[in-house]
């Protein structure tokens, strides 16, 4: 929850001091409702498939490769991956910071499921949010 918190938290404070700049899952500004199913569709890959993807690849491939060195040490170098991956340097931080509370869900329960669900949940949130604001 704290994870949700903070990653949110951040996610707000950019938008308002750097508005207008290019964000990795930003929305169009209007609702289109004639395009209602390309969005469903871009839900279902942005909250179903992309979590399944990135956490096996980086709190289960990844955090198992370092891990040995020391579960800190998995955790950072995960969360470093897993934001510059994205690529987007405007959500350096929200993304940092989500990757750091996946970490240590990781090391904490031993398992990636839970880490596939926050993140699902994360990414279809702000998309429901991010369309609802748009509505508005």
């Amino acid at each position: 929850m704290a994870t949700l918190v903070a990653a949110y938290t951040i996610s707000y404070l950019e938008v308002t001091l750097v508005s207008g700049a290019g964000r990795e899952q930003g929305v169009p500004e209007f609702w289109d409702p004639t395009r209602l199913g390309a969005w469903a569709a871009n839900l279902f890959a942005i909250a179903v498939f992309v979590p399944i993807f990135e956490e096996s690849l980086c709190r289960g491939l990844g955090f198992a490769l370092f891990e040995p060195l020391g579960a800190q040490v998995a955790v950072l170098v995960t969360a470093v991956a897993f934001t510059l991956a994205h690529g987007v340097i405007v959500d350096i931080p929200v993304i940092l910071a989500t990757g750091i509370g996946l970490g240590y869900m990781r090391a904490s329960t031993g398992r990636i499921y839970p880490c596939i669900a926050l993140h699902g949940f994360f990414n279809g949130f702000g998309l429901v949010v991010a369309a609802l604001v748009a509505r508005g």
